[in-house]
């Protein structure tokens, strides 16, 4: 089978079409697996253009021949989704406009067969929507006007199909705005719709059907095997392999994969993200449109946030989405490269008049948003000071402080915090949110669960994600506390964010953990002796250590042991689980050091026993 697919390409292709149905014996399978390895291989692009054209005859002869067959050859969706990918957004080149002509004219010959694949169809209106801005020159003004009408067409005949992509088919109208029948679209969609698609994740497949499979296996192999060292030597290679073509409207489609669909188990792959975001955001040059195609894929996740939703994989998946941005900007201004910082920050405060009739709302979502990344000290306080203060110095005006002022200003000037949010004696500690189980979402992802299980949950968000952290005031004239997580204390005193001590290193990454643990936490003294006393002052309960009321000598014949025990203490374990864990831990100590101890004088012994008996022998 593999030689008559071979003569189909590179001979006379319906005489060798002819011998493959002859000899074929089961359902084409073995010749669509071969027909698939052609089509993904990497060097796609190499292909000759008679090659490209014969691939789409036999694909479309496949389809015409076997039309009143039960499904047809079901396969072949997925032939035609792998040649969707590998149009190459942003490359003119001829076999690349020839791959995109030839692939847009089958499906609108074959309407009727795309239509039986819901998968195929959003791939194919999110692929050629995607490719209208690279074909904006007049040599493709008529190929543009294909794709405009092809999109559509279908979008008009599958209306509702449609929504199922997710947010990011606003934003993909909204990119091409200046295309009318476009335009027409988006004011046609209701105001509740939109509001339900903003809160909808894309679905992971339309996001990666922008990139090559090369594309996807080179950047997935830079984040996930490689030191922040090599970025920029393995990013030199796939800007030359990738973005050598202008103008660069891929790096928006790029933007949004890594921040939407790329996920992995790999912590320190999804902390360095923001690390090749910013490589290809300075790679974009000087086109404008590009430049802000990219910062609104950047930003748009963050206008998105749904602080209402109670389900903590939702909340998870939004963390990740806003992460990178945040890391970027906050980066930026640590580093004094402040002109990316200043122009995120002025994006994200001016999109959010960009949906008219949301204003408020977005701006509640950006505040929650960040609201959740304090919580999980993505930032902290501190940045958004430093922020707010190397920005005002650079811009040389009052503008930016009044726009970080308007996005964060309810997390520097804070009010007492809701009772919702636990009350930490300790500082150090995490902030762990409690609130009351709630149902899902109406419009989930179907992959959420698939792709973190529940072993990998966060703790779930609070109801009004507005409100601020609650505020810690360490203290260092108490003894030590047991404190309770329930809720705050009574008669504590909250004061100004601006006036108060707060942690300044941020988390490295989102945190994963179980429900809240209601077990009392008590700080264990570093000392040697037991306290008799510890004394819980925010309440009346008292913990009573006894004392021991003897301590026996060490006897003369254990000389060897006088160096790790004093003396031989009575133990005394209270009913806290923690005191009998560090006792424990103590105990388990002290036996290896004395083993170790003991085990090194023996080893000299044995040697210096070894060294008399060789000298003995040599004289």
């Amino acid at each position: 089978m593999s030689g008559l697919l071979y003569g189909a390409l590179t001979d006379d292709f319906q005489t060798y079409y002819d011998y493959i149905g002859d000899l074929d014996k089961d359902g084409y399978d073995h010749m669509i697996i071969l027909l698939k390895k052609l089509v993904r291989y990497k060097c796609f692009a190499l292909y000759s253009m008679e090659t490209i054209h014969r691939i789409m005859l036999l694909i479309e002869n496949l389809v015409t021949d076997h039309r009143g067959a039960l499904g047809g050859i079901s396969s072949l969706y997925e032939v035609c989704e792998s040649l969707l990918r590998q149009i190459r957004g942003g490359d003119t080149s001829e076999v690349n406009i020839l791959l995109s002509s030839e692939v847009l004219e089958f499906f609108q010959r074959e309407s009727t067969w795309l239509y039986n694949n819901e998968r195929l169809l959003h791939i194919t209106f999110y692929t050629f929507a995607s490719l209208i801005r690279d074909h904006s020159e007049p040599r493709f003004e008529a190929l543009k006007t294909k794709e405009i009408k092809f999109c559509r067409f279908i979008f008009d005949n599958h209306y509702n199909s449609f929504f199922k992509i997710g947010r990011d088919l606003i934003r993909l109208l909204k990119d091409n705005l200046i295309v009318p029948e476009f335009s027409y679209v988006i004011n046609a969609i209701p105001d509740d719709v939109k509001a339900t698609l903003m809160k909808q994740r894309t679905l992971v497949y339309c996001l990666s059907s922008r990139l090559t499979y090369d594309m996807n296996e080179r950047l997935t192999h830079m984040l996930e095997q490689h030191s922040i060292s090599a970025y920029k030597r393995k990013f030199d290679f796939f800007k030359t392999n990738f973005l050598s073509t202008e103008p660069r409207y891929l790096i928006a489609d790029i933007i949004r994969w890594v921040i939407a669909a790329y996920r992995s188990n790999n912590e320190k792959a999804m902390n360095n993200r923001y690390i090749l975001i910013n490589f290809l955001l300075h790679e974009i040059g000087n086109n404008w449109e590009a430049i802000e195609l990219a910062k609104m894929a950047l930003v748009y996740d963050w206008l998105c946030f749904d602080r209402n939703c109670k389900d903590p994989n939702v909340t998870r998946e939004g963390l990740y989405c806003i992460e990178p941005c945040i890391q970027l900007i906050v980066d930026n201004v640590k580093s004094n490269s402040l002109r990316i910082a200043k122009d995120l920050i002025e994006t994200l405060h001016s999109s959010i008049n960009i949906f008219p009739g949301f204003e408020n709302e977005i701006r509640e979502n950006v505040r929650a948003a960040s609201q959740v990344a304090i919580s999980y000290n993505i930032m902290t306080v501190e940045d958004i000071k430093t922020i707010r203060t190397k920005l005002s110095e650079f811009a040389g005006d009052t503008r930016i402080v009044k726009i970080v002022g308007d996005l964060w200003g309810h997390l520097m000037n804070a009010p007492p915090p809701s009772s919702s949010l636990p009350y930490l004696a300790n500082p150090s500690q995490p902030i762990v949110m409690q609130i009351p189980s709630a149902t899902n979402i109406q419009m989930p992802h179907q992959d959420v669960n698939q792709r973190f299980p529940a072993s990998l949950s966060l703790p779930q968000t609070p109801q009004n994600l507005v409100q601020p952290n609650p505020l810690f005031t360490p203290s260092h004239d108490k003894p030590p506390e047991v404190a309770d997580l329930t809720g705050p204390k009574p008669g504590t005193n909250f004061q100004n964010l601006d006036n108060q001590t707060l942690p300044t290193k941020r988390r490295d990454s989102i945190p994963f953990s179980d429900q809240p643990s209601n077990v009392p936490v008590a700080q264990v003294t570093k000392s040697h002796e037991t306290k008799s006393i510890v004394e819980e002052t925010s309440s009346t309960t008292r913990i009573i250590v006894p004392s021991p009321s003897n301590s026996v000598p060490v006897p003369a014949s254990l000389w060897l042991y006088s160096n790790h025990l004093k003396n031989f203490k009575v133990a005394s374990l209270s009913s806290n689980s923690v005191d009998e864990t560090q006792y424990l831990r103590q105990v388990l100590g002290l036996f290896l050091n004395v083993i170790c101890s003991r085990f090194t004088i023996l080893i000299f012994i044995r040697i210096f026993s070894l060294l008399r008996y060789f000298l003995n022998i040599r004289v």
